[in-house]
């Protein structure tokens, strides 16, 4: 079986036009999501939707509460898929929400040998609090390498994602059950003098997310 799996942003909505009567077996896609993350320090919002197949995947379609197709990938010319990642453009929320409506969405892929294999997701629009950093506070400098962050946590957050990046390279990723409010960051993760990113994710049960960024120096 083919592992690759596909990650796309797309800038524009289009379709392909799946014909769904009488094209063979249907299979069913696995795992699939579709989840709202929110950069409240940004004020950026995407939707992103994922799924995993046990049949090789030539193409997929993702179609809107009404219907309308509003995702799309294609297989690398020659390749196929065994799932995929499908991100939005970057949007305010109030645009966001308003074009991506809540709800369940179909998901229709074509199979490497013809064959049509759907699956579904629903997106919801609820989103867990952002939370509130207490240290390091954006703009701060001397901060140890080894520092202890804080944030005040929502009651209603099911995890939190911690992530630490400097240089643009991902340092540390980290996962935490809910009522987490601190991590100690290990010794030599961290480069002294260095301006580091700060990204604090609350995850709601429904997998939507919230995320704050603070940015410090190292001392």
């Amino acid at each position: 079986m083919y592992r690759t799996t596909a990650a796309f942003s797309l800038l524009a909505l289009a379709a392909f036009g799946f014909q769904q009567a009488n094209e063979g077996v249907i299979f069913q896609l696995k795992e699939e999501e579709m989840i709202l993350e929110f950069n409240a320090t940004l004020n950026e919002a995407v939707v992103i939707a994922s799924a995993e197949s046990e049949e090789a995947l030539t193409r997929v379609d993702v179609r809107g509460t009404t219907g309308s197709p509003v995702l799309h990938v294609w297989a690398p010319q020659g390749g196929t898929l065994s799932g995929f990642e499908v991100e939005t453009a970057e949007a305010s929320l109030p645009d966001l929400l308003a074009t991506y409506a809540e709800g369940e969405y179909a998901m229709r892929a074509r199979a490497q040998d013809g064959r049509l294999v759907s699956g579904s997701a629903v997106l919801s629009h609820l989103l867990p609090a952002p939370a509130i950093v207490t240290y390091p506070l954006d703009g701060d400098s001397n901060v140890p390498t080894d520092p202890t962050v804080t944030w005040t946590p929502d009651p209603g957050a099911s995890a939190y994602q911690v992530i630490l990046e400097q240089d643009e390279n991902d340092g540390l990723t980290v996962k935490l059950p809910a009522g987490s409010g601190s991590f100690h960051v290990p010794d030599r993760v961290l480069r002294s003098g260095t301006e580091t990113l700060l990204e604090v994710v609350a995850i709601g049960a429904n997998g939507n997310r919230t995320q704050v960024e603070v940015s410090f120096t190292t001392l």
